[in-house]
């Protein structure tokens, strides 16, 4: 599961690049158009992990539920933070998105490093138990 997830999470940072990419180009319709791949990938990828990752890694290990709560709500406010980056974006503000789009990508780099050494911690308490 952990290899998984963080081949998932370097596809996500291609998408964060692209992202950026186009926001710092300035180009509305690029910026536009890279948020919402991005978005789109976003909302495959969290579905995923809360619907089919968490919800075991919550039942067979109730120690990290804690985490994966947190986890769970950091992706609805990463998606809430993107869906207003995006209406900013149509508005044409682009400089305004850029700063808040860099701030989404740091808390999101912290986040997928959490979750990749959750996974992580879960696979050695497997390994020593067995």
């Amino acid at each position: 599961m952990k290899h998984e997830i963080a081949a998932q999470h370097r596809r996500l940072d291609a998408l964060f690049g692209a992202a950026r990419g186009a926001l710092s180009a300035r180009e509305k319709q690029d910026a536009c158009e890279a948020l919402e791949a991005l978005a789109a990938a976003l909302v495959l990828h969290f579905d995923q992990e809360d619907q089919l990752y968490y919800p075991a890694i919550a039942g067979l290990r109730r120690q990290h539920e804690p985490s994966v709560r947190a986890f769970e709500a950091g992706h609805v406010r990463f998606l809430g933070q993107l869906e207003q980056l995006s209406r900013q974006a149509e508005e044409g503000a682009l400089a305004e998105v850029a700063a808040g789009f860099e701030a989404l990508a740091a808390d999101f780099a912290a986040h997928e490093a959490a979750e990749e050494a959750l996974l992580h911690e879960i696979e050695t308490e497997i390994a020593a138990a067995g």
